[in-house]
């Protein structure tokens, strides 16, 4: 299985930074069950969710998504991804 994450150019300004931290912390991925397939033990989204259809919203995993930019703002940090974490790189 194969999954992919997408951004919309007016998401672009979103923080790189906050992408690599929750990368190093491995909040990105983790190994489970997957909520849309029901395989288990295989790699899965973690606690900060992405989007993987660009044209349209069937899943509720595309676009258009009115909650997607507090939604992506928030996840990081509630799992501690902050502005903070930057500087200290």
């Amino acid at each position: 299985t194969e999954a992919a994450g997408a951004s919309p150019d007016p998401f672009q300004k979103i923080p790189a930074g906050d992408s690599q931290v929750a990368w190093k912390r491995r909040l990105i991925f983790t190994v489970g069950t997957s909520s849309t397939t029901g395989e288990t033990d295989t790699v899965v989204w973690n606690e900060i969710h992405h989007k993987t259809e660009m044209d349209r919203n069937v899943t509720g995993h595309g676009y258009p998504d009115p909650n997607y930019l507090q939604n992506v703002l928030a996840e990081p940090a509630a799992q501690g991804v902050t502005e903070d974490c930057l500087e200290q790189q």
